[in-house]
């Protein structure tokens, strides 16, 4: 790919761009996409801290299109987003709140609506949860995807899920890895790293494909990505995880956030062991909201909206129908 394009979708209220903004201070970039103008938003907001996802969002979130106006963001110094000229002391959990209630302001403005929908996966969930927390007024519902508690507990359980593993099944290698590195808070991102490498080839991350075969599909696939873009996307990635991740590891939502004054859906693979799905479900049960949901997906792990889109896209339905039998959801005037 020479240049970036997002495919047009038929009809005379559909949208299909990218879109460059100026959030707090920094320029970054939006897909928006949808049939129809006057359909609710929903923002995604991605992992990592870094993850970009506009390179493959489209491919995970069509079946949504038809449904929602779907918002995908590339946060500040991640993906099309990422500059050299970012300050570094600007990538602070505090400033990425900031950024979300923007970009949140700016879409409901765009659209003439008063609320919106969001959606929160990994270090998205952590955002996600802050903001909505901060926030109220912004939302229809929360949906936690792969959803973080406890960053110290989180990264506590994965280790130990991927120790005992190795052990289980036998792999020297990475017993003697995981061993020497020892249990978090990890010395380093290479550590951090190794750790993932492993929980991903036990299954941990993913149960449906493999993270490479998912890297080779959206190069082969993406439009809204040059080849460019996607180195850009790794030196991003690696910017905001170094400069966040020592702050990340002191989340603790149970005790930051006790109560959400809005629905809340959690979407957990039965698998996940990223961000360990018991430690989300056990924090929902404990989580004060006007109505709380939790639903399984059984055949996945932490990376379930792309191993299972079709069924996402029905959760995330309900979600709206649900919305819209209390009268929380109209359809607005395009436009």
């Amino acid at each position: 790919m020479l240049y970036r394009r997002t495919p047009a979708i038929a009809g005379d209220e559909s949208i299909a761009e990218l879109r460059t903004v100026e959030i707090n201070g920094t320029k970054q970039v939006l897909l928006l996409r949808g049939e129809s103008r006057r359909n609710p938003i929903l923002l995604f907001l991605h992992g990592g801290p870094g993850s970009a996802q506009i390179s493959f969002a489209r491919q995970w979130l069509k079946e949504l299109e038809k449904d929602f106006i779907v918002v995908n963001w590339d946060q500040r110094g991640a993906g099309l987003s990422y500059s050299s000229k970012i300050p570094k002391e600007s990538m602070t959990i505090e400033q990425f709140i900031g950024d979300t209630r923007a970009v949140a302001e700016l879409l409901l403005a765009w659209f003439g609506q008063e609320k919106l929908f969001v959606v929160g996966h990994s270090w998205g969930s952590v955002l996600g949860t802050l903001t909505a927390a901060r926030y109220p007024h912004l939302f229809h519902a929360y949906v936690g995807v792969g959803q973080v508690v406890s960053m110290a507990d989180n990264e506590a359980v994965s280790y130990r899920f991927t120790l005992e593993t190795a052990k289980q099944r036998g792999v020297a290698k990475a017993v003697k890895d995981l061993e020497r590195m020892g249990p978090p808070p990890y010395r380093s991102i290479r550590d951090l790293g190794l750790q993932r490498k492993w929980l991903r080839q036990f299954g941990g991350a993913m149960r449906q494909g493999t993270m490479a075969g998912l890297i080779w599909h959206t190069l082969l696939h993406s439009t809204e990505y040059t080849l460019t873009d996607f180195v850009k996307m790794q030196v991003g990635a690696m910017f905001t995880l170094s400069r966040m991740w020592d702050e990340l590891m002191t989340v603790d939502l149970p005790v930051q956030v006790p109560r959400l004054e809005m629905p809340v859906y959690y979407i957990l693979g039965r698998y996940d062991q990223n961000c360990p799905c018991e430690l989300a479900a056990a924090y929902l049960e404990r989580l004060s909201a006007p109505y709380k949901e939790l639903i399984w997906f059984e055949k996945s792990a932490h990376m379930l909206v792309g191993e299972e889109p079709d069924r996402f896209a029905a959760a995330m339905r309900k979600v709206l129908q649900d919305q819209r039998s209390r009268g929380q959801v109209t359809r607005t005037a395009q436009a």
